[in-house]
């Protein structure tokens, strides 16, 4: 089956132009300074860091659909197979200011824009294109952005966000462990450390990875033949799960795993399959188009952003789907905590009107709005203390007026 092993580093270090103005909902951009600049293999504005760049782009693109939560860790029948090989020099890549300057909210978002009650959220980062599904390591937050093709972090305790990687084709679908961070990049899949360092291309047997999620110390990789393998984090031999062709429900769309199983939709059926091997089995079908997942130990819990509907189904198939939320506006990014889901509501638009972050009660209720007037709300994760998503901002991808935020829990 081969190896997940290093082909290739990296670039050199390059700065990230600081970012001014204010963020969704009138809070303001935690750097200051003003301008906005790129740079190759030079230090960028004070207020914001430095991590590392890509080398050049490369052909092809990937699409992500893991989840925004999971847990548990990979478990599975190990095979023999070399662990990361030897690096070669990689061109170091320009970098392009991921940080707009002068940012201000959209025409007709409120100044207090987002507060739901009397909490407010706060931005961490402006001035951002974030792309899909982001990621938490229990200090920083993570992100993509396919449109400048830069990996970024920010302090959850604030202080502006910082590049890892630059130079990437269409970067997506994030995760972290405690040494990495990991994603998909023009067919490819890229590590660098999470505190900067030489990023890292890694070998996945030629085949181009779709989708791709962690529970430490295992990356779990979908592929675009359908295949799905797991192979340790630290590199090591690719292991079957999926075997390629053998079942519709991996690749194309989201993907997520826990401890015993890895769980695939292709938009309209939910399906799991054992680590360990085994048969495909159905959870849900029927549903109209399935946007994230997310497990506990109890249920796996979806968004169907087509029918504007919040669902769960238990993961032992032995019930049917139950609806969480109606009538929603696209929702979109899902993440389950133990005793709530969380979710955004896209809202198809930059509109501030309709964009929302939600939640509620895992046996059911009333759901909550944590935070409105959230411009193209998508990617969601929650911790013990704080729910973090992204905003979209302008429906025009040159405009990075996209913003990271979070809200305490209460």
């Amino acid at each position: 089956m081969g190896s997940l092993a290093l082909i290739g580093v990296l670039g050199g270090f390059v700065g990230l132009p600081a970012c001014g103005g204010k963020g969704v909902g009138g809070n303001p951009e935690p750097t200051g300074g003003s301008g906005s600049t790129s740079s190759s293999g030079t230090s960028g504005s004070s207020g914001s860091t430095a991590i590392a760049s890509s080398s050049g782009s490369s052909g092809g693109s990937g699409s992500s659909g893991s989840s925004g939560s999971s847990s548990g860790s990979g478990a599975g029948s190990s095979s023999s197979g070399s662990s990361y090989g030897s690096s070669t020099s990689g061109s170091s890549g320009s970098s392009t200011s991921s940080g707009s300057s002068g940012g201000s909210t959209l025409p007709g978002c409120s100044s207090d824009a987002g507060c739901a009650g009397s909490r407010c959220p706060t931005t961490l980062a402006y001035g951002q294109n974030p792309t899909g599904v982001i990621a938490l390591d229990g200090t920083y937050v993570y992100w993509t952005s396919a449109h400048d093709g830069t990996v970024m972090k920010a302090s959850i305790a604030g202080g502006g966000p910082a590049i890892l990687a630059s130079g990437q084709y269409s970067p997506n679908g994030i995760v972290v462990d405690s040494v990495n961070a990991y994603w998909i990049a023009g067919g490819s899949l890229w590590r660098v450390t999470t505190g900067g360092g030489t990023g890292q291309l890694l070998d996945t047997g030629g085949r181009a990875p779709a989708a791709l999620v962690l529970a430490y110390p295992y990356l779990f990789i979908a592929f675009d033949d359908s295949s799905v393998v797991e192979a340790p984090s630290g590199g090591g031999a690719l292991t079957p799960i999926v075997p390629a062709g053998s079942s519709t429900l991996y690749g194309a769309g989201p993907f997520t795993v826990d401890a015993t199983s890895v769980y695939g939709s292709d938009g309209n059926t939910i399906g799991k399959t054992p680590i360990a091997g085994g048969t495909t089995i159905t959870l849900a079908s029927g549903q109209n188009g399935v946007a994230r997942m997310a497990v506990d130990a109890t249920n796996i819990y979806w968004t169907a952003t087509n029918d504007g509907t919040v669902m769960k189904a238990p993961l032992d198939g032995s019930g049917p789907p139950v609806a969480l939320a109606v009538l929603q506006n696209y929702p979109t990014g899902i993440a389950v905590d133990s005793t709530s889901v969380y979710w955004t509501n896209h809202s198809g638009a930059a509109s501030c009107a309709a964009g929302a972050v939600m939640k509620v009660a895992i046996g059911g209720g009333m759901p909550v709005a944590l935070a409105t007037d959230q411009p193209s709300a998508d990617g969601i994760a929650v911790d013990s203390v704080n729910v973090y998503w992204t905003t979209g901002g302008s429906q025009d991808p040159a405009v990075a007026n996209g913003a990271v935020m979070k809200l305490a829990l209460e």
